[in-house]
């Protein structure tokens, strides 16, 4: 898996590539902890580009959520595709986090996070 990392505004924008599983979930939940570590309390995931997610890819993103959610932060999930939303919907995730079908609709949601 791969992650291109952008930023607009105050969110950090972490595109994945490829397999989120098992092998690779450990360098997400690197990249998560570290963005969250270093100060940051905005993140979008966007899954276009992702051609599958494990139990292993959800619990990062549960784990990430935990440690941001005390900093008022916030994380939301954009883009997914079939198999993706798929995997989301089976795991509750549309009741944890918001999921958008458009990243410039999670922009604004999370805009809203820091203006209030």
């Amino acid at each position: 898996m791969n992650i291109k990392e952008s930023k607009k505004d105050q969110v950090v924008i972490l595109d994945l590539h490829g397999r989120l599983d098992a092998v690779s979930s450990p360098l997400l939940r690197d990249k998560m902890n570290g963005l969250i570590d270093s100060g940051e309390k905005y993140v979008l995931v966007s899954f276009s580009n992702l051609e599958y997610i494990s139990s292993a890819g959800l619990r990062v993103l549960l784990s990430a959520l935990a440690k941001v959610r005390p900093n008022e932060g916030k994380i939301v999930l954009a883009e997914p595709n079939d198999l993706v939303r798929e995997v989301f919907k089976l795991a509750g995730f549309y009741s944890i986090f918001p999921i958008y079908e458009e990243q410039e609709k999670a922009l604004e949601d999370l805009a809203h996070s820091w203006k209030k």
